[in-house]
């Protein structure tokens, strides 16, 4: 999305953190899908006299779907939903059914000891302060009756539309497409599934919206905004981590453009008043960076956390630079260059870097205990949040 696009009006808008559900079942991320075509689909949906098809509350358990109510048919023949695919039983986050491996993004077991990049929807069912309601998930947050984030501050301009995923992922199909809109759920943030499109982010050309994308994070095709999401994928989605294994995301480099699109720009597509994008006429900026408060004064401080801002090599941020990456807190970087094992100058604080795109085991989705980053104590570690760039904070 362009930043004049952040104030969206269109209905049909996308979602933003988005991020619901990883759509890949591949040996390795990036790649065409590998294995058994019956895996994943079925010719007649029918087997032995049986149906095969389920849906709508499905699980693998042991190598096989269970748990749903059996469907006449799927799009695309797919033997379940995009949540039945992508969730277990147990608390394993990859599940192999003859030899595709699947991510599972919502496990009904527990929630895993090491989840994957997008965390996992494990409580959200039942504390939708969690993660994304997502439908097939949880249903329509009781809490929120928008996205955060979805009203500007110089007015009150509500982004997207009232029945648009601007609004919740949680309702069926059915709900976004008699108001004129695109699907929502799952496809409200993944809206250019290609299971079959070798996409792989690590290597040139980079993806576009028609072989997937950074996991195929975008509009639904028909969007009046297009665009995608660049990206460097994890082979295991981050199933093991370390300085030189993890996703690389995409930062916001040119102002002004669509491709390539990063992270940010796409979670702003729900929550673009907590988006400082760096453009001084707009108004998150004016409200938060400082640098202009429509006086011509620029002595207002941040009143929000900025996002898709670049660290500054300055007072005592000058210590994260050059530090080795955590994938505990990421930072977005240019994808387009060469990308390197630390944080390096230019590489920017984002959605991500705070928050799990899926759900966590903390509220608001967080990658760490809020309360547990206690100032000034020398407690700090580059898993604690808040203290990985702002070390000043920890000094006791």
């Amino acid at each position: 999305m362009r930043k004049k696009d952040i104030k969206l009006k269109a209905c049909g808008s996308i979602a933003g953190l988005s991020m619901a559900v990883f759509f890949m079942l591949a040996t390795s991320a990036g790649a065409v899908v590998t294995g058994v075509c019956s895996n994943c689909h079925t010719m007649h949906n029918s087997h032995d006299g049986n149906t095969v098809a389920n849906s709508n509350g499905a699980h693998w358990s042991g190598g096989v779907l269970t748990g749903g109510s059996v469907t006449t048919a799927n799009a695309q023949l797919l033997v379940s939903d995009c949540v039945g695919c992508h969730s277990s039983t147990g608390t394993a986050t990859t599940v192999n059914v003859g030899g595709s491996t699947i991510p599972i993004v919502w496990n009904t077991g527990g929630y895993p000891a090491t989840p994957l990049a997008g965390g996992n929807f494990f409580n959200v069912p039942t504390d939708t302060t969690m993660g994304h309601n997502v439908y097939g998930i949880a249903g329509v947050d009781s809490n929120l009756s928008y996205a955060p984030g979805a009203f500007d501050d110089l007015g009150g301009t509500a982004i997207g539309c009232g029945t648009s995923c601007h609004t919740t992922l949680a309702q069926p199909d059915s709900w976004y497409i008699a108001a004129g809109n695109e699907p929502g759920g799952c496809k409200g943030c993944h809206g250019y599934v290609a299971h079959h499109a070798n996409n792989d982010a690590s290597t040139q050309p980079r993806p576009t919206a028609t072989n997937g994308g950074y996991r195929f994070l975008g509009p639904p095709a028909g969007h009046p905004l297009g665009g995608h999401v660049d990206g460097i994928e994890d082979p295991d989605w981050e199933a093991t981590t370390s300085a030189t294994d993890h996703n690389v995301y995409a930062a916001e480099v040119v102002d002004d453009t669509e491709d390539p699109q990063s992270m940010g720009k796409f979670c702003a597509g729900c929550h673009g008043s907590f988006h400082a994008n760096g453009d001084p006429n707009s108004y998150t900026t004016i409200m938060e960076t400082g640098i202009d408060n429509g006086t011509g004064s620029t002595a207002d401080p941040w009143i929000r956390h900025p996002s898709n801002f670049g660290i500054p090599n300055t007072g005592e941020f000058t210590q994260v630079i050059g530090q080795t990456y955590s994938a505990a807190i990421p930072v977005a970087k240019n994808v387009q260059t060469t990308v390197t094992s630390t944080v390096d100058a230019g590489d920017q604080v984002f959605c991500l870097s705070c928050h799990r795109a899926h759900g966590s085991q903390y509220p608001d989705m967080l990658r760490f205990d809020y309360t547990a980053v206690i100032a000034h104590t020398g407690s700090g570690t580059a898993t604690n949040g808040c203290f990985f760039c702002h070390r000043n904070k920890d000094n006791p």
